[in-house]
């Protein structure tokens, strides 16, 4: 691991080799969150985004106190660092409140169902609309397969995510693909190119009916803002902690 920021406070893998959809090209991707400083507060900001390196590997880090607005507006890719197979403690200090922050991951992950559906359909959508559209970055891919296949892959995985996580409830069950799942081999088939386009289009157009259909599944789900509310709480003693520490 590279040097970090003393104010940096936890860092988690994301993305296709948290789902194990990784391939021999895929690069590791990490989401970091960093603790506010003294100035910080005082001058009223959050720390924008910012991109940093781990070991060569794209790293992005946030403010702390955004995340529980990430997982409150359903952003998968925050909510899956909860659930990451690889979880870095940067500054150990504080590991009781990120212990505390990731016991709350089930509820964290539900308390807000009908935006997950909304913001994953919305996603498929859209994306969906540009999987035959050069950009420029990806023009040989489409030349040489018809279509993006590596955007393919993630709406086609967002949708199996969102049938799954309907029938078991369970986060990490939904959106991690063990080896001998039939269904790891089709997306990692999506993402290479060895599933024509035609084909694609029928599988995909017979997932997004079933994703319609289990809408209610989602939407009957009463929002619970007091679990954000929790988790701002575990925040806010922490950064009190910090600061009183810097001091």
């Amino acid at each position: 691991m590279d040097t970090f920021e003393p104010d940096r406070l936890f860092t988690a893998l994301v993305g296709s080799h948290n789902y194990n959809l990784n391939i021999e090209t895929s690069d590791k991707d990490y989401i970091g969150f960093v603790i506010p400083s003294y100035d910080d507060l005082y001058k009223g900001t959050i720390m924008p985004t910012k991109e940093s390196k781990i070991d060569g590997n794209d790293v992005k880090l946030h403010d702390i106190r955004r995340l529980p607005e990430y997982l409150w507006k359903s952003n998968t890719s925050f909510a899956e660092l909860l659930f990451s197979s690889e979880v870095h403690i940067d500054d150990v200090r504080y590991v009781a409140f990120v212990d505390e922050i990731f016991a709350r991951r089930n509820d964290l992950v539900t308390m807000n169902l009908p935006y997950l559906y909304n913001s994953m359909r919305g996603l498929m959508h859209e994306v969906g609309k540009t999987i035959v559209r050069k950009t420029g970055h990806n023009d040989h891919v489409i030349d040489r397969y018809g279509y993006d296949v590596k955007r393919a892959s993630h709406i086609y995985r967002s949708g199996v995510f969102l049938i799954r996580f309907a029938r078991t409830h369970d986060f990490e069950t939904a959106f991690r693909f063990p080896d001998n799942d039939p269904m790891r081999a089709y997306l990692l088939d999506i993402k290479t190119g060895n599933i024509p386009y035609e084909t694609f289009q029928q599988h995909y157009a017979h997932l997004v009916s079933d994703i319609d259909a289990i809408r209610p599944a989602y939407h009957t789900h009463q929002p619970d803002p007091s679990v954000r509310d929790d988790v701002n709480g575990i925040i806010k003693r922490l950064v009190k902690c910090h600061i009183l520490n810097t001091l």
